[in-house]
């Protein structure tokens, strides 16, 4: 997820296909390791190419007489899905996805049955890329596993944060103040989803690394929090 954070966040400012190219091998070794919550991500993938995800881009055009209008959330998003750019991230990101799953399978072929689903047939390899481990975990849960999770999960955020708390709180009142919408809720809804996730999965085992992509959001917020 670095990688492709730096990838997306370096395009987005400089316009550089390398980058591009780099945020594309983020994705695709995203999704050929713990690809939930690559996938969960990629909805958001299209934020990063608006022009006001990290600055308010109606701000240059208060003092000018002529009248700015801003177009729509909604129209924005779908404007990116017509860039060659976004086109170019997710032909490059399929690709090397197909590669990096294809050496999976042969691998898990010729030595031993790969950790995650162990793919060393085409029905189990179907079965792996499809997420029904996830579905599996999640539908096996209880109210009462969730309960607790959901206690241990607040407490594992709060560690995670300790003193940057205060900054994230601050850094989303800046991000409402300057009308960073887009960026408010991707951070929220991604950090929701995964939290979600983690309620219901059905698995104690390395559980906590699914929340490091989750936390890692939460430090644009501190981000925004430190330079205010």
């Amino acid at each position: 997820m670095s990688l492709t954070l730096y990838g997306l966040i370096n395009y987005h400012f400089s316009k550089k296909n390398s980058s591009i190219y780099i945020a594309a091998v983020g994705i695709a070794l995203g999704l050929g390791n713990h690809h939930l919550t690559m996938v969960l991500f990629l909805p958001f993938v299209p934020f990063f190419f608006l022009n006001d995800i990290f600055v308010n881009s109606l701000k240059p055009h208060l003092k000018s007489k002529k009248k700015y209008v801003k177009k729509k959330f909604l129209n924005q998003f779908f404007d990116v899905l017509k860039l060659q750019a976004f086109w170019k991230l997710s032909i490059f990101s399929l690709l090397l996805t197909t590669v990096f799953y294809s050496w999976m399978f042969i691998r898990a072929q010729q030595e031993y049955p790969f950790m995650f689903g162990g793919p060393n047939s085409l029905s189990e390899f179907i079965y792996h890329i499809s997420g029904a481990t996830y579905v599996e975990n999640i539908t096996s849960g209880s109210d009462q596993m969730a309960g607790t999770r959901f206690l241990y999960f607040i407490k594992l955020t709060a560690l995670q944060l300790l003193i940057f708390l205060p900054f994230l709180v601050t850094g989303f009142i800046v991000m409402i103040k300057n009308k960073l919408f887009p960026l408010l809720w991707m951070i929220i809804l991604y950090f929701s989803l995964i939290f979600y996730y983690q309620l219901n999965n059905n698995q104690w085992a390395s559980t906590d690394a699914y929340m490091l992509l989750p936390f890692l959001f939460l430090f644009f917020g501190v981000f925004y929090g430190a330079i205010y």
